[in-house]
């Protein structure tokens, strides 16, 4: 009987670490929050859930106005770095989709399609000070999807993404029907 308890114990608790470890869905972490997506399509600013299924975070947020800026209001914690990655981009450092931009604001720019003008919006962790947490931020007229509050549409239905710069001055070309970028909110860099 002791050999029997002892192996429902060893069995027990290597089913437990395995659970741990990897095996099966498991509860998203405190600071977990949705990716945003920039494509074309006017310019959508999409909020992505993180993941779907039991055990995940599944909330996109969504986006709300105040003072003219838009922020992506989700109920976790602030974010204090924006990862963002670059798809389908021209330039140099742009086009590996794999490649991270570890920044606290960065200014995109959109053809708007009736004219070809350029329009330029700061998208920047809006915070108390320079280094603290904050909200994704995004400084531009701009409306909510009508049908999903997740979304976000910058300008008119035919502009197009132009280029995206950084603090540190690297510009990456947006061109194209696939160019893209990825906007994940750190919050423990």
């Amino acid at each position: 009987m002791e050999k029997l308890l002892r192996r429902l114990l060893i069995v027990g608790a290597v089913v437990g670490l395995l659970s741990s470890a990897g095996c099966g869905q498991r509860p998203s972490g405190p600071g977990d929050r949705p990716p945003i997506i920039i494509s074309d399509g006017s310019v959508l600013f999409k909020a992505v859930a993180s993941d779907r299924g039991m055990g995940h975070n599944k909330e996109r947020g969504e986006w709300k106005s105040d003072s003219g800026r838009w922020y992506h209001d989700h109920d976790q914690n602030p974010a204090k770095i924006l990862r963002v990655s670059v798809l389908h981009g021209t330039g140099t450092g742009c086009t590996d989709p794999e490649k991270d931009f570890d920044v606290r604001e960065f200014e995109l720019t959109y053809k708007k399609g009736s004219d070809s003008s350029l329009v330029k919006v700061r998208v920047f962790i809006d915070a108390p000070n320079v280094n603290a947490p904050g909200r994704l931020t995004v400084d531009s007229a701009a409306v909510p999807d009508a049908q999903l509050k997740f979304w976000l549409r910058v300008g008119d239905t035919d502009d197009k993404l132009d280029s995206v710069k950084f603090p540190d001055n690297t510009v990456c070309g947006l061109t194209g029907p696939h160019a893209e970028l990825h906007v994940y909110q750190i919050i423990n860099p």
